[in-house]
């Protein structure tokens, strides 16, 4: 699009212009008010349409990043779902002896990935040891009382209740465990064996009472429990 512009006016009269000077230049300067009218709208108009397509431009610019970053947390999910699938070794307890890397399995209803090589499977179970790290999965198994792995997720159907991990020999900063519920049921979640209390916004506590219809997270500071 050819872009707009504007003539420039003619001079303007001065007083000290005689009169057979003044009197054409006042003229011609009056003439040409109505053309600079309009140009000037003609312009405006076309920078503002400019502007609106540049806004254009940009919400397509962003929503096409937007769309491309989605795409690429899509294609590593799916890439990151391949070599589960390719490495998968099956139910952790059916293995035994050495377990190189990359290697997933299957414990407690949770896929798990292997972080180091181990010299016997057996004795490093999934969510105990920290040589594994949680894929996906929520174990929904559980009827009764039962204590909660290391980094695992669980649904809780029931007012059962849920003894967080062993923090004798305190697990890494940052270990979690991550619980949903039914409707309707009010677990209790304690603390397990070794120092560590759980602490909330309202105190410290050996246990609480889960009865938020919500998805709450234990995480372990490095001394206690945090939800």
């Amino acid at each position: 699009m050819t872009v707009p512009t504007i003539t420039p006016l003619p001079p303007a009269p001065s007083r000290n212009d005689g009169p057979a000077n003044f009197t054409p230049m006042a003229d011609a300067l009056m003439a040409a008010q109505p053309r600079f009218v309009d140009e000037t709208n003609t312009v405006a108009a076309f920078t503002h349409q400019r502007a609106l397509d540049a806004d254009s431009r940009a919400s397509d610019s962003a929503a096409s990043a937007a769309a491309a970053q989605q795409a690429l947390t899509d294609a590593r999910l799916a890439r990151d779902a391949a070599q589960s699938v390719a490495n998968f070794k099956g139910q952790w307890s059916s293995l035994s002896g050495p377990l190189a890397l990359p290697a997933t399995v299957l414990h407690r209803q949770q896929i798990w990935t292997l972080l180091t090589g181990l010299a016997n499977v057996a004795t490093s179970e999934p969510g105990v040891s920290g040589d594994w790290l949680v894929m996906g999965g929520i174990d929904a198994s559980h009827t009764a009382d039962f204590t909660a792995a290391r980094n695992a997720s669980y649904w809780l159907g029931a007012s059962l209740t849920v003894t967080l991990p062993d923090t004798t020999t305190p697990p890494p900063k940052g270990t979690a465990v991550r619980l949903t519920k039914a409707l309707g049921a009010e677990p209790t979640i304690q603390a397990g064996t070794g120092s560590a209390v759980i602490q909330t916004a309202k105190g410290s506590s050996a246990s609480v009472l889960f009865d938020l219809d919500a998805e709450i997270v234990f995480v372990f500071n490095g001394t206690d429990w945090e939800v």
